[in-house]
């Protein structure tokens, strides 16, 4: 999971960060992003969320 401030916004870190989730789905992995304003509107536990269902569509079983 990533978490992106408010310096993410400017173009160049903008740029680096789509070379970094370029390069992480080239390996495979799912990469979950998660800024200020996702926290703000769901909370800490709504942006969990957001990576518990990263991991369930790349197959993760949840055993209860």
């Amino acid at each position: 999971m990533n978490y992106d401030g408010r310096h993410h916004l400017e173009p160049r870190q903008r740029d680096l960060d789509i070379r970094r989730d370029e390069s992480i789905a080239a390996i495979g992995w799912t990469s979950v992003t998660v800024t200020a304003a996702h926290v703000k509107a769901w909370g800490f536990d709504g942006s969990a969320h957001r990576v518990l269902d990263a991991l369930v569509r790349r197959g993760w079983c949840i055993e209860r």
